[in-house]
């Protein structure tokens, strides 16, 4: 995203992943075993970069089960933003990346 305004802030999204033609069907799956070390299909990272902090202190969110049938809204606080703050969407890193996903409607107030 663009660098924000400073102060306390709210994050909503809207957010899809593209649901792999293969699953369901016979022996396929997209979604992996995240216990084998495989990245999940359907996780979406959302960072914060530079200053601030979501609510809980932390600087990232995974969102894990994110819909392949429809657009879910996600919300979240960010606080002591300053002017230096940006929003990052990302996927789970791994050797595998063919994550695609959508986001809709971000939006950014005070």
């Amino acid at each position: 995203t663009p660098k924000l305004q400073a102060g306390n802030l709210n994050l909503s999204f809207k957010a899809m992943i593209l649901r792999d033609p293969t699953y369901g069907r016979s022996g396929g799956t997209s979604f992996k075993n995240e216990a084998a070390g495989n990245m999940l299909y359907d996780t979406i990272i959302v960072n914060v970069k530079g200053a601030g902090t979501f609510e809980d202190g932390t600087t990232s969110k995974s969102i894990s089960g994110v819909s392949h049938t429809q657009f879910d809204t996600y919300t979240f606080i960010i606080t002591n933003a300053t002017a230096d703050t940006q929003i990052e969407f990302t996927s789970p890193t791994d050797k595998d990346k063919n994550t695609t996903w959508f986001l809709d409607d971000i939006c950014v107030s005070k």
